[in-house]
């Protein structure tokens, strides 16, 4: 039996904003040479690690098969755990799933 891969986007509560205007998600700086995705057991380490200064997040679940442009799984450079990274493409809303609007415990001023 096969099963969509259902893969994940953190992204800031103003980027949700923006993209409701639009067709396409609005993504960081971070994302210019490809987006990158978590699965489902990485969520809450990726939205602490890097998201822990903004007071309202957003979780993207996306559906990977609605996804245009390259799919890979690689290690970050220097890392061990393998990530998905999507070359050549770009989130369309028609992927999204579901989202979730969480805030963050406390957002930390660094």
């Amino acid at each position: 039996m096969l099963y969509a891969l259902v893969l994940y986007k953190v992204i800031t509560l103003h980027a949700w904003e923006r993209t409701q205007a639009s067709d396409r998600v609005s993504l960081s700086d971070s994302d210019t040479a490809f987006i990158h995705f978590s699965e489902k057991e990485d969520v809450e380490r990726i939205r602490k690690k890097f998201f822990s200064t903004e007071p309202t997040v957003v979780i993207l679940e996306v559906d990977a098969s609605r996804l245009p442009g390259r799919m890979v799984k690689e290690k970050n450079p220097g890392g061990q755990k393998e990530y998905y990274h999507l070359y050549e493409g770009f989130l369309p809303r028609s992927a999204i799933a579901s989202h979730q609007i969480v805030d963050n415990p406390r957002s930390i001023s660094q």
